[in-house]
C-alpha cells in the first residue's frame, strides 16, 4: 500500500451557483451558491474539496420488513465544513476566486483561517500522520466527512456506483442494489431482495 502526503491549496474559492455533488437512487448531497471551498491535492493531484456553505444531506435508510418499517430517513442540514474526496474534475468550472465578502458571509476574516479551519478538519480525517491513501482510490466514487455532534469523529459516507456506506456512532447503513445491512444499537436489520432478518441484541446482567 503506498501512501503519499497530502497539501491544502493556499487559494479559498467558491461555487458560482448552486450544486449536486452526489445523486442516487437512496440520496443526494447539495450545496448552495457562494459555499467556499478549498482543494485537497496529493502530488498536485486534486482529489478533493473541503466545503463550507450551506448544504444537505438526505439519505433513505429504511428497511421495509415483516414486522414494519425500521429506520429513519436522514435529513442533515450541511453548515459545518465538511470534506468530499474522489474525482472533482468535474465540478472544477463552478469554482471561482473567494473575496472577502464571500469569507466574511461565514466568519472569516482573511483566507487563512479557513485553510487553518480546514487543515484542522483533514487532521481529524486523515490522521496524525498527516498522510493520505493513493488518490486513485475514489476515482470511481466517492468519500463524504462530516462533522457530528461528538467531539471526536466523522459522520462517513462512502458511495461507489449502487454501493453506499454510511457511518455515524449510533449507527451503520451499508446498501447494494437489494442488499442492505442497517446496524442501530440494540439492533441489526439484514435485508436481501425484500426477505429481512432482525436480530436484537441480548443483553446480559
Amino acid at each position: 500500500m503506498i501512501w503519499h502526503n497530502y497539501q491544502l491549496d493556499d487559494t479559498v474559492q467558491k461555487v458560482r451557483e448552486a450544486t449536486t455533488l452526489w445523486k442516487a437512487e437512496k440520496g443526494i448531497i447539495e450545496i448552495s451558491k457562494d459555499t467556499l471551498a478549498v482543494l485537497i491535492k496529493v502530488n498536485n493531484n486534486k482529489i478533493g474539496c473541503v466545503f463550507h456553505g450551506d448544504g444537505k444531506l438526505i439519505l433513505d435508510t429504511i428497511i421495509e420488513t415483516d414486522e414494519g418499517a425500521i429506520g429513519k430517513p436522514i435529513e442533515k442540514e450541511i453548515e459545518k465544513p465538511f470534506i468530499m474526496i474522489g474525482n472533482i474534475e468535474q465540478f472544477l468550472q463552478n469554482l471561482v476566486v473567494a473575496n472577502r465578502q464571500d469569507l466574511a458571509k461565514k466568519g472569516y476574516a482573511e483566507e487563512r483561517e479557513f485553510i487553518e479551519r480546514a487543515g484542522d478538519l483533514c487532521n481529524r480525517f486523515f490522521g496524525e500522520s498527516t498522510r493520505v491513501h493513493g488518490c486513485g482510490t475514489f476515482e470511481q466514487g466517492f468519500l463524504f466527512a462530516f462533522t457530528s455532534g461528538e467531539i471526536s469523529g466523522l459522520d462517513m459516507l462512502i458511495t461507489k456506483d449502487s454501493k453506499i456506506v454510511y457511518k455515524t456512532r449510533n449507527m451503520t447503513f451499508i446498501s447494494n442494489k437489494n442488499k442492505i445491512v442497517l446496524k442501530t444499537p440494540g439492533k441489526t436489520v439484514l435485508s436481501n431482495d425484500g426477505k429481512s432478518i432482525v436480530l436484537n441484541a441480548q443483553h446480559s446482567y
